[in-house]
């Protein structure tokens, strides 16, 4: 369980891989029976330079639970290519949460990949909109968004996307 911060707090716990430099960001790899992300907890990987963004894959026997207003995000602000997201798990609930890939510079966005018996992503608050997507807000491409799962649900609100608002596809 990753659990955020404190209500009223700015600092949220979370996993982070972060390059600034030219070495490829490192990647972020969890194996667990149930991984649970909850109260803002955030795992992330960012590339802030023209190297490659680590990955982010996730393995869970029993499940994978996001709660308002936790995120999976892997990004690109520069030209390095943003890192790809792979989730495997038979159960994965995003409650008001966010899992995204994007690109907000030349680089290009990586693959969202979720492998799930159940897919169901639920609910928005004042704040906060549960959404699963890929975007360019740049120059370089999103990138794929690839569902593979027996049953989706896309409840009250919620969101399953691969958009572009700049320049890239």
């Amino acid at each position: 369980t990753v659990l955020g911060g404190s209500p009223g707090s700015d600092v949220r716990s979370g996993i982070r891989s972060e390059n600034f430099d030219t070495g490829k960001g490192a990647d972020i790899n969890i194996s667990a029976n149930q991984i649970s992300l909850q109260k803002g907890a955030r795992i992330r990987s960012n590339s802030f330079s023209e190297a490659l963004g680590g990955n982010i894959d996730i393995n869970a026997a029993n499940s994978i639970q996001f709660s308002a207003p936790s995120s999976l995000i892997a990004t690109t602000f520069a030209d390095g290519d943003a890192g790809n997201i792979s989730l495997s798990t038979p159960e994965l609930l995003v409650d008001s949460s966010g899992i995204s890939s994007s690109t907000n510079g030349a680089g290009n966005g990586g693959t969202l990949e979720i492998n799930a018996d159940l897919i169901e992503i639920t609910g928005t608050s004042r704040t906060d909109r549960a959404s699963i997507s890929t975007t360019s807000f740049a120059d370089g491409n999103a990138g794929n968004l690839i569902i593979n799962t027996d049953q989706l649900r896309v409840i009250d609100g919620a969101s399953l996307s691969s958009s572009s608002f700049g320049n890239g596809n």
